[in-house]
């Protein structure tokens, strides 16, 4: 008959032996789910930058088409927009009525342009800024605007970028109040969307 001893070592040994086991399949599949994310978040981060710059192109033109709602997908639903000298509008739905209410009663071509991108994990920031005229549909004074501007991209779940935050402010403030500051302050005002 074995000793008890003896008996505890061998069982001991195997123990161990079954932990090494499990340990060394442990770190195979974590390292394999490891490279599994890594190529996958490569995928993602191949042209980041890129398809940045091609979501504001795509947004340019649906504004300059009048196609509002196909904007939606590129906004996040808590998007804040801060406009200058304007309390924010906080909302895809609001953001999205008073657009519609813009261009129901507006000309309007924007030509943004971007001049660098920051990309880190699913967080961007594109800086630029744009030019914007508008002129009522009911004929009067056209404003022409220069802005300079930041807007803050999310990836969502699926991958998406969608803006959360979107700030501006105008290239060359002027001393003087003219005709055109006073149309652009209307059209940005709450007022206007009320």
């Amino acid at each position: 008959m074995e000793h008890p001893y003896h008996l505890r070592l061998i069982m001991s040994k195997n123990i161990q032996f079954i932990i090494v086991i499990l340990l060394l399949v442990a770190i195979s599949l974590f390292g394999c789910n490891q490279n599994d994310r890594a190529s996958l978040e490569t995928n993602l981060d191949e042209h980041p930058q890129k398809e940045l710059v091609d979501i504001v192109q795509l947004l340019e033109g649906y504004w300059n088409s009048g196609q509002i709602e196909a904007m939606k997908p590129y906004y996040a639903v808590e998007i804040v927009q801060m406009p200058p000298n304007q309390p924010p509008v906080i909302g895809r739905s609001k953001l999205f009525k008073r657009w519609q209410l813009y261009q129901q009663n507006f000309i309007d071509l924007w030509e943004p342009y971007v001049e660098s991108v920051y990309v880190s994990g699913d967080l961007a920031v594109v800086r630029g800024g744009f030019v914007q005229r508008s002129a009522p549909k009911k004929g009067g004074y056209g404003v022409l605007m220069e802005a300079k501007s930041i807007q803050v991209f999310e990836r969502n779940l699926e991958g998406n970028w969608q803006m959360t935050l979107d700030i501006w402010n105008t290239s060359a403030p002027k001393k003087s109040f003219t005709e055109s500051d006073k149309l652009m302050s209307y059209l940005m005002s709450d007022e206007m969307f009320e």
